[in-house]
């Protein structure tokens, strides 16, 4: 009976030891599902904040474009008005009095003409720009010019023509040699 007793003593302490180290076993399981649990919602937790501050970031980046964007748009409308507002202003010179068509042409030609050129006068402008004008002109000339018997189309206005070389004495050049300084003038005239 003593080997049963002591089979039955070493069964008894194999039982307990198995136990114990299943018990050990599902503790440690236990202790690492609640760490990996942990480290899931650490992670988690990153990923959220991570995914906030990218739609952040992203929506900031989107209203900066639609700002951009609006300004854009802003821009090219009041670009597109002041365009206008030059053609308007071409406009009212193609339309402008003949004696007022003569005195600014005057000026132009004074201060374009070097020695002797021939004027050329747009189609739409013959009956202004005349003989008779070009002898009112000649007396302020140091070397006179002369009418051509050509016309141009430039749109109104003259050309002065020179061997070589051609002045755009046109109401559009006019326009165009005063737009850069009288651009912003006109903005702040017409949007404040």
């Amino acid at each position: 009976m003593k080997a049963d007793a002591i089979y039955n003593r070493i069964l008894e302490d194999a039982r307990l030891d198995a136990a114990r180290m299943i018990e050990d076993a599902r503790a440690r399981a236990e202790m690492l599902r609640e760490k990996n649990e942990d480290l899931i919602e650490e992670k988690r937790s990153q990923a959220v904040a991570a995914a906030r501050l990218e739609c952040d970031e992203m929506r900031d980046r989107m209203l900066r474009m639609a700002e951009l964007e609006r300004r854009k748009s802003a821009l090219r409308m009041k670009r597109e008005v002041i365009d206008l507002a030059f053609r308007d202003a071409l406009g009212r010179l193609r339309a402008m009095p003949d004696e007022d068509a003569r005195a600014f042409m005057e000026k132009r030609i004074a201060r374009a003409s070097e020695d002797g050129e021939e004027l050329v006068v747009d189609q739409a402008d013959k009956g202004v720009f005349d003989q008779s004008f070009v002898d009112r002109v000649n007396k302020q000339l140091k070397s006179p010019i002369s009418l051509s018997s050509d016309t141009c189309d430039l749109g109104g206005g003259a050309l002065l023509r020179r061997p070589g070389m051609e002045v755009n004495l046109s109401y559009a050049a006019a326009l165009n040699e005063v737009r850069p300084a009288l651009e912003a003038e006109v903005a702040q005239a017409l949007f404040g």
